[in-house]
């Protein structure tokens, strides 16, 4: 088991973000990195607290060695061919950006799948 992780009834692991390092250690080539949604916060609150955490999450991306983030199959193949985990980032709750329409287009640089 991966150092870090938490088993659940069905078999299925959870990661947490401290244990990513373990991901290149195991050799998982990809996972998706999903970012979550609190629907108790407010939409504002959502939206803020949704691109703090993508500006988090592509920090820790870069900073560490081994795990790279990804946004397209090129760039799952050169993270592969690098030997690197690649990082599909994703939404998990599509109410992260319900605070205005047309939020999910000002997502920088086509970050999220």
């Amino acid at each position: 088991m991966t150092r870090g992780s938490v088993s659940l009834p069905n078999g299925a692991r959870l990661v947490p973000v401290e244990a990513s390092p373990d991901a290149v250690a195991t050799r998982i080539d990809s996972a998706f990195w999903s970012i979550t949604t609190n629907p108790f916060r407010s939409p504002e609150g959502r939206r803020r607290t949704f691109f703090e955490n993508l500006t988090r999450l592509q920090a820790f991306c870069d900073r560490t060695p081994g795990i790279r983030a990804v946004r397209n199959m090129a760039e799952y193949r050169a993270a592969r061919a690098a030997g690197d985990h690649a990082a599909w980032i994703v939404i998990q709750g599509g109410n992260a950006l319900d605070a205005e329409p047309g939020l999910v287009q000002t997502i920088p640089d086509d970050a999220v799948l």
